[in-house]
């Protein structure tokens, strides 16, 4: 295998070039397009009320269930060893990921 296509083929879910070109920048985009609502989300409150985080939670969604980074998915407390979301049964996310009950949010 060349270094080029180790990263498309070394998975359990194994893609294309041109499989995952087209993941790779359909999601890319989407979430520059969600980066510069919130931007404009932090001028003007009223716009884009819930866009970016809809956005990101969409890509996570997508990105989750592809199956193709669930070794990221459980270093960063996203998924759990046996593959259950740290918040199934808890409607309070991880303090880890800095936020609580609390939380004004955006």
């Amino acid at each position: 295998m060349s270094f080029l296509t180790d990263h498309l083929r070394d998975t359990d879910v194994p893609q294309t070039y041109f499989q995952h070109g087209r993941f790779a920048f359909t999601r890319s985009v989407r979430l520059i397009v969600a980066g510069l609502a919130g931007v404009i989300h932090a001028i003007f409150p009223w716009w884009f009320t819930v866009y970016t985080s809809e956005k990101i939670v969409m890509t996570y969604v997508e990105v989750k269930a592809s199956g193709r980074h669930d070794d990221l998915l459980v270093q960063y407390g996203l998924m759990d060893e046996g593959w259950l979301t740290p918040w199934e049964g808890d409607t309070t996310p991880p303090s880890r990921m800095g936020a609580t009950r609390n939380d004004p949010g955006c």
